[in-house]
């Protein structure tokens, strides 16, 4: 058929705790990934160049650059395309280092899906075992080591 099941075919060749390991480290990679382009980019401080004319002699102007860093990042498209990028090619780049290990599926209705309609099942035990504790341990880092700079934008304007 069309459909292909993800998943490792059951067999005496599954090194299941390889295939655990791979699928909860990756896992764990591609939530971190999610959560710092998601979350870490709501409001980024950075430098605008602004041209200020200043009067330097009497009716002589000159334009001054400075550079302010008041100035916040706003704009939801810009920040969603480097998300986009970000996210799907460290997608991409986990699924080929993980076919051959685990399957690549990241996500437990991915393997689930299509051994529903082939009605080829698996050893699904690896992808909820692997892919639910890579995703505690992924948002457990984020939150606990990166999640300063998503509540707390203010901090950073502050400590210039």
């Amino acid at each position: 058929g069309m459909v292909q099941s993800v998943t490792l075919s059951n067999g005496p060749g599954i090194n299941y705790f390889n295939a655990v390991a791979a699928e909860t480290i990756f896992t764990m990679i591609f939530l971190l990934v999610i959560y710092m382009v998601g979350l870490g980019m709501e409001e980024v401080p950075y430098l605008v160049r602004l041209c200020l004319p200043q009067q330097k002699h009497e009716g002589e102007f000159a334009n001054e650059e400075m550079y302010s860093t008041k100035v916040t990042s706003h704009s939801s498209i810009r920040k969603s395309y480097y998300a986009i990028a970000a996210i799907g090619l460290t997608l991409g780049f986990l699924a080929m280092l993980g076919t051959q290990v685990s399957g690549g599926a990241f996500n437990p209705a991915r393997v689930f899906g299509p051994e529903l309609v082939t009605g080829d099942w698996g050893p699904v035990w690896i992808y909820w075992l692997g892919d639910l504790l890579g995703a505690a341990l992924g948002t457990g880092i984020f939150f606990l080591f990166f999640s300063d700079k998503v509540f707390h934008p203010s901090d950073l304007r502050t400590s210039q």
